[in-house]
């Protein structure tokens, strides 16, 4: 009778829930290959890299774009 009570208490499925939950997460965790500290330095280079290079192609080309702009309502308003 308190089995049947206590499935159909919300709180109940809802703590039984969460507690699996956390165990599925534990055993998932446990299955995950870390990577070596030098692989992260090697990862934040490279993407830190990517990033400036990046950063710095777009500002040139904004450059030029604005530019362009420019000169095309310079020509227009004239």
């Amino acid at each position: 009778m308190a089995e049947a009570a206590a499935q159909n208490n919300w709180f109940v499925r809802q703590y039984t829930s969460f507690a699996q939950y956390l165990s599925d997460v534990k055993v998932e965790m446990a299955k995950v290959t870390w990577p070596s500290k030098e692989q992260i330095r090697t990862y934040t280079v490279v993407v830190l890299s990517a990033t400036a290079v990046i950063s710095v192609a777009m500002g040139i080309f904004d450059f030029f774009v604005a530019r362009l702009v420019q000169v095309l309502f310079q020509t227009v308003m004239v």
